[in-house]
């Protein structure tokens, strides 16, 4: 059916709000209820009648930007699970278990339907708002397209009509004695059950989905809100409007469906599918899981619709947009008595700890490509308890990695590996052709690649950067009459600010942060190290004058009681407290987090900007550090399998993963995430949170090397002990520059 190009704006604009409507969490029933609940008793005991089961996936059929609403709803037709599909022969009805046509879907149906639904003797019934009447009617067509009982105009409609012409329809059903209507409403979706005649029977407000058994009851899902301390589900007498029963499902359900032949339940969140005794909303199963079952999850994806045939087959529609384009994905489950065959393990990946990251992209590797396995090889259970550990499994790493008795792939930046000493060996692959063959390779920072590169060779992919960055207080600088290029802001001129402070801004400080040394010192010596270190031809020279003067200007300052404020309570919005700088890093970090902290320390009277890390003497150049970076083992006999995992992490969807927490090695995504973070509060906030992209685009674009922990590590330990007045300065430049002597020289 040909559409006009406005007509497809509103139903695209339709299905947008339907999208949004659903996703609502605070639901709540109104209306007609019966308070005098009795929660059922849920227990996790499993039928002893079942047999186990496992699904095996189907991919029945991709649409693209459909927008007809009849198309990607689920119905019975003559006990066939079926949908419409528009063909060139016109519109079908098809059987989703072979996709084969069993019926026309008359034009009257379609040009009289915003919603469709079977009835008990397979007629098609509609509803559809009628501009001429002012009304929404309820029409019933055979198979043949002749209207066969009179229209049914729905009385006290509650719904929303948009322009007075067409209704938002999220559920219709109908039964022997009743017609059921879920539309949208304002300001939540309304559930209307109205007799066959049209008059109106009973209202429940702010209703995302529900369904009915055809026996007198409705089924209808709820959220935590005002009415309900949990997330479930309610079994109501449609009659009476008593409640037979509450099941707290634990997770907000977003679909529910019946079965007549199993007189069961079926309740699916974004995890997957669990079954629940109809009679009583016990002896729960869950039966089918999103990522384990099906080879995605509804990270992307949407759930439209989904259906349960009469032997627990599954069948299910989602979608999608790919920029404006609306994409429906239909797909079956067919159950196959036994257990799933446990796949053999082609790669192993060897880390320090679990991470959720790790964990999700391993699952939607395996789910993109059935063939594979990934064993997860981890010591322990959490960042936190390989943090107490870090020394100990740095050096088992190290004695694991020459014997050879590591996985395919060794998480080898973040598990407290010297990986720069251990990537001047050929213990790691060369990674360097890979990578520039590498489909997401013209998306890569590559500076941080580079970065990588010892003696010739990248033996190292980083999947996630962390990268410091300041917040200034700009306000605080206006009120000392003091202006500054945060571009090439550098650690001399920010010591230099202690003085200022002194003398125009006594109560206030240069930092907010902790009083540790090596929080200023490491990054001071970072910024500088290049003009410090000679790598390539093996010299230092610590002592240059403006070093020396540097160190001792801070030294000074850090004495100052204007130097440093400790950081106190848990505000993570306005970790300035009235100081000039604090510092802040894209690790362990929401994008979403940093637009929304930025824009509620502004609203607040207060002025502050993000601006880059400070600069060197000599230098400007900016590090960063590789924080979850993966290497190949020279000694694999799966190199293969180990660089397509690899190239899969980087990859624009894996790393757009919340799990990532950190600023992506894909600059494509990164910017996308940063973009859609401001996005979202621009509907608030206007061009201030765009601002935001703008402030951080400016940070990621400045970066020049990869800082390298060990490196500065043998410079800091003797300069902290000048600093805190343990060496002198002569002695604490002596030991730092024997400490880098021997490392060069290894």
């Amino acid at each position: 059916m040909n559409l006009s190009k406005k007509t497809k704006q509103i139903l695209l604009g339709v299905i947008l709000l339907v999208v949004i409507t659903v996703g609502i969490i605070g639901l709540k029933l109104s209306n007609n209820r019966n308070k005098d609940v009795q929660k059922a008793e849920k227990t996790a005991t499993v039928n002893t009648d079942d047999k186990l089961f496992y699904y095996v996936e189907k991919k029945l059929y991709e649409e693209h930007n459909i927008h007809e609403k009849l198309t990607p709803y689920f119905v019975n037709y003559k006990g066939n699970t079926a949908k419409a599909i528009e063909t060139e022969n016109g519109m079908k009805l098809v059987n989703m278990k072979n996709m084969k046509n069993i019926a026309d879907v008359p034009h009257e149906v379609i040009v009289n339907s915003t919603g469709y639904w079977i009835d008990e003797d397979s007629n098609f019934v509609t509803v559809k708002y009628n501009k001429e009447k002012k009304a929404v009617l309820v029409r019933t067509f055979d198979k043949d397209g002749k209207e066969i009982e009179e229209p049914v105009a729905l009385k006290e409609f509650g719904g929303r009509i948009n322009d007075d012409s067409y209704i938002n329809v999220m559920e219709f059903r109908i039964d022997t004695k009743y017609i059921y209507l879920v539309s949208a409403a304002d300001p939540r979706p309304i559930l209307q059950i109205f007799n066959k005649n049209g008059s109106l029977h009973k209202n429940y407000a702010d209703i995302g989905n529900f369904e009915t058994d055809n026996n007198g009851s409705i089924y209808i899902t709820f959220g935590v809100s005002g009415e309900h301390k949990y997330n479930g589900f309610e079994k109501i007498n449609v009659e009476s409007g008593e409640v037979e029963y509450s099941v707290d499902t634990k997770i907000l359900p977003n679909h529910i469906r019946y079965n007549k032949e199993k007189d069961a339940v079926y309740v699916m969140d974004d995890n997957g599918v669990t079954r629940y005794n109809a009679s009583d909303g016990k002896n729960e199963k869950n039966i089918f899981t999103f990522g384990k079952d099906s080879t995605y999850v509804l990270d992307s994806l949407q759930v439209e619709d989904f259906f349960v045939g009469n032997e627990e087959e599954l069948y299910i529609s989602l979608f999608y947009f790919e920029g404006d384009e609306y994409i429906c994905l239909y797909y079956g489950y067919e159950p196959k008595e036994g257990i799933r065959p446990e796949r053999t393990v082609t790669l192993t990946v060897t880390a320090p700890y679990r991470q959720d990251f790790l964990s999700d992209a391993i699952t939607r590797y395996e789910m993109k490509y059935p063939d594979q396995k990934v064993k997860y090889d981890y010591k322990y259970n959490s960042e936190e308890e390989f943090v107490a550990n870090t020394e100990q499994y740095g050096q088992q790493l190290s004695l694991s990695i020459l014997g050879g008795d590591v996985g395919d792939v060794v998480m080898t930046g973040g598990s407290g590996l010297n990986y720069e000493e251990v990537f001047k060996t050929d213990a790691f692959m060369d990674l360097s052709s890979l990578i520039e063959k590498d489909k997401n390779y013209d998306v890569l920072n590559k500076d941080v690649i580079e970065g990588l590169r010892i003696k010739g060779a990248v033996r190292g992919l980083p999947i996630s950067i962390t990268r410091s960055y300041y917040e200034v207080n700009t306000k605080l600088l206006d009120s000392i009459g003091v202006k500054l290029d945060y571009n090439n802001l550098s650690w001399k001129d920010v010591i230099f600010l202690t003085k200022v402070i002194e003398e125009k801004a006594p109560d206030v400080h240069v930092f907010t942060g902790n009083e540790y040394v090596g929080d200023y010192l490491i990054p001071m010596i970072g910024a500088n190290i290049s003009q410090l270190v000679d790598f390539e031809n093996k010299k230092i020279n610590l002592n240059q004058e403006w070093f020396v003067d540097l160190l001792k200007d801070l030294k000074e300052a850090m004495k100052s009681k204007n130097f440093v404020k400790t950081h106190t309570g848990s505000d993570v919005i306005d970790k300035l407290q009235g100081s000039l700088f604090v510092h802040r890093s894209t690790e362990r970090k929401y994008y979403r987090d940093m637009v929304y902290n930025y824009l509620h320390y502004n609203e607040e009277g207060k002025e502050s900007l993000y601006i880059p890390i400070f600069v060197g003497e000599k230098s400007n150049k900016r590090g960063v550090q590789v924080n979850n970076m993966y290497s190949i083992n020279n000694k694999s006999k799966n190199k293969e399998d180990a660089w397509k995992f690899l190239s899969f992490l980087l990859g624009d969807n894996i790393q757009k993963l919340r799990t990532l927490r950190a600023e992506p090695v894909n600059t494509k995504a990164n910017k996308e995430i940063l973009e859609a973070a401001a996005e979202e509060f621009s509907r608030t906030y206007g061009d201030d949170a765009l601002k935001v992209v703008d402030m951080m685009m400016n940070i990621f674009d400045r970066t020049d090397y990869v800082d390298m922990y060990y490196d500065k590590q043998d410079i800091y330990d003797p300069l902290m002990s000048y600093i805190n007045d343990e060496m002198s300065l002569e002695d604490a430049l002596k030991k730092a520059e024997e400490n880098v002597w021997i490392r060069l020289n290894e």
